[in-house]
């Protein structure tokens, strides 16, 4: 479970992603998703600690988990 903070800190970042991705027109939720995962596979690996979304795998790739305060990402493009 995301604390508060978390939270703020993972809406902040994702309203930044969605800036620098706004030139790029055709972005969809799965190209947004993917780009939000290799974001926090990056910082990961560089011991730094920026979205902290939760992240399943399946067979066209990692997806965010949409529950109880989750992202409001169309569920649609997860089945």
């Amino acid at each position: 479970m995301r604390t508060p903070n978390q939270i703020t800190v993972d809406r902040a970042l994702l309203l930044y992603v969605l800036q620098l991705a706004e030139p790029y027109d055709g972005m969809s939720d799965v190209k947004l998703q993917q780009l939000c995962f290799l974001c926090e596979l990056q910082t990961f690996a560089k011991g730094l600690k920026a979205f902290h979304f939760e992240f399943f795998r399946f067979a066209y790739g990692a997806f965010l988990s949409v529950g109880k305060g989750g992202s409001k990402i169309s569920r649609s493009r997860i089945r």
